[in-house]
């Protein structure tokens, strides 16, 4: 890996570790959504969440996390258009 590449994974680890550590993410969105997915779509959701997903990156509160399944957080990361207008993803401008 290249010099910047091992940088920027190193600094969205750190980042990932200091968002659990104040606010205790994995019990809390866990506990919220009951181990389930909360995007749920039809023909793809696996129903039981194992995922994190940003809608703001880096959220600002604990509400901007939510849980997903394995496929329907593939098809948020290749359909950026669709989650903006479900309001899935928003910029942070």
């Amino acid at each position: 890996m290249a010099r910047q590449q091992i940088w920027f994974v190193t600094k969205l680890r750190d980042r990932w570790r200091e968002l659990v550590r104040r606010w205790r993410i994995p019990p809390t969105v866990i506990d919220r959504a009951r181990n389930r997915c909360e995007v749920r779509l039809l023909d793809v959701c696996a129903y039981w969440g194992s995922e994190f997903h940003e809608i703001v990156s880096p959220p600002p509160t604990i509400e901007e996390i939510v849980l997903v399944c394995p496929p329907c957080g593939n098809f948020l990361r290749e359909n950026p258009e669709w989650a903006i207008e479900k309001g899935l993803k928003r910029s942070t401008t």
